[in-house]
């Protein structure tokens, strides 16, 4: 009978640790499965933050540049007349496009000509800068006199 006990405490000791691991591990696992789904939502969220930034770089690297028609009267005006295709053809190269997505608003060179552009519109061309401003609008009106200049009032 004393082996039958002392075989019962040995087996109860036994079954008592075997108990203990299985809580640790339990525990364990337990802890393990939280980390995993916290895991699992950080992925889920970071990919779909990726995904938004994806679409919006998207978006703004394909947004097309319009061609406004006061900047087509002014290109007819100061150019040269064309059609609208060929004027985006002349205009808007790929050197051009990268600059206004990258720049954004302002003001970029086309040969001696500056093209004013604002959010992806293109709004108008100037004629290059001169120092003698009555000159040039002569020149571009065809007479020495300017249709702006002020007539001497008579007192």
């Amino acid at each position: 009978m004393e082996l039958e006990s002392i075989e019962n405490v040995k087996k109860e000791s036994v079954i008592r640790g075997l108990y203990a691991q299985k809580n640790k591990h339990e525990e364990k696992l337990a802890y393990w499965e939280s980390v995993e789904k916290e895991v699992t939502a950080n992925l889920i969220r970071y990919r779909e933050q990726i995904q938004k930034i994806n679409e919006k770089l998207e978006r703004l690297n394909a947004r097309e540049i319009f061609l406004t028609t006061h900047f087509i009267e002014r290109y007819h005006q100061r150019i040269a007349l064309a059609t609208e295709e060929q004027i985006r053809e002349h205009v808007l190269t790929p050197q051009f496009v990268n600059m206004v997505r990258t720049l954004g608003n302002g003001k970029y060179p086309l040969g001696h000509y500056t093209i004013v552009v604002e959010d992806f519109k293109l709004l108008t061309i100037t004629l290059p800068e001169t120092k003698d401003k009555k000159s040039q609008r002569s020149v571009q009106y065809g007479n020495e006199k300017s249709p702006f200049k002020k007539k001497a009032r008579k007192p």
